[in-house]
């Protein structure tokens, strides 16, 4: 019993001094030369934690090694740092690194709906193709392959079409092919 609860003081005195602390956020500042260096992480609450680095710092980036010189600032990094050296300093063992993700998720915007006056007349791009059959003011009547006549109001608008070529309402004839 007794070798139980010395264990259990152990565990929690090898646990409140954890060799290895893991941090996360974006680097906010970063320098490196000739072996040594420092890196600075912002975390979620906007704390910034520094660790220092060494010739054996570890980055890596999409399961691919990088070296030091590919870390750019604004990135996402988790950086697992040694605290051994003392209180409040560390040193990076493993960086991983991420792109920037942005700070406010994209959004869709926000749709237009559709007018009432939108629906009022017909729109889009309705063809009708046909020989004329009947032509009158502001009006026109159009037999189908089908054999059914379409009666339409012409508006100003309206494009006529006959042999592929563009053609104003007054040249066309009966039964003279057109496409509406």
């Amino acid at each position: 019993m007794r070798w139980m609860l010395v264990w259990l003081l152990a565990a929690g005195q090898m646990a409140a001094q954890a060799p290895v602390r893991l941090m996360r956020g974006e680097v906010v500042q970063f320098a490196y030369a000739e072996g040594t260096g420092e890196i600075a992480v912002r975390d979620a609450l906007y704390r910034v934690h520094k660790c220092g680095l060494s010739a054996s710092t570890w980055v890596e980036m999409n399961n691919k090694r990088l070296t030091l010189g590919d870390v750019r600032l604004t990135m996402t990094a988790e950086v697992v740092a040694d605290t051994r050296a003392g209180e409040g300093q560390c040193t990076a063992l493993t960086i991983y690194l991420r792109e920037a993700m942005p700070r406010w998720p994209m959004v869709r915007p926000l749709s237009t709906g559709s007018s009432i006056l939108d629906n009022l007349g017909p729109r889009g791009n309705l063809v009708f193709t046909g020989t004329v059959r009947a032509m009158g003011e502001g009006e026109l009547v159009v037999r189908t392959r089908k054999g059914e006549e379409q009666r339409m109001r012409v508006r100003e608008d309206t494009v006529f079409s006959t042999g592929g070529r563009v053609v104003k309402p007054v040249e066309l004839e009966l039964q003279q092919r057109v496409q509406v």
